[in-house]
């Protein structure tokens, strides 16, 4: 019998919207991503609105919403995704200094 997937098999699902104004939907992701994204997002230039809901807590999904002043809401969000990567290595790495 075949193997029934029960998981999305992708993590970010571009939404509705327009270029510079986009909900984009991750699987498998609530609070802890967007409430940090939603803040690092709001810190970048030309961002006119950021904001993310987790429709209902037995759905493994988030929405993010990025409405920019000119700049692709994907570019804004790749940049914040890197941004939030690079917060995480420095605490990761402050961390394991502490440790020793």
């Amino acid at each position: 019998m075949a193997e029934e997937k029960t998981l999305v098999d992708h993590k970010v699902e571009l939404g509705v919207g327009m270029e510079t104004a986009r909900t984009f939907v991750f699987y498998n992701e609530g609070h802890t991503l967007g409430n940090p994204m939603r803040t690092i997002l709001m810190q970048q230039d030309g961002i006119e609105f950021c904001g993310y809901s987790v429709p209902h807590p037995v759905e493994a999904k988030m929405h993010l919403r990025i409405q920019t002043t000119g700049e692709s809401a994907t570019k804004a969000l790749v940049k914040g995704l890197h941004t939030f990567e690079h917060i995480c290595d420095v605490i990761g790495d402050r961390y394991e200094k502490a440790l020793h």
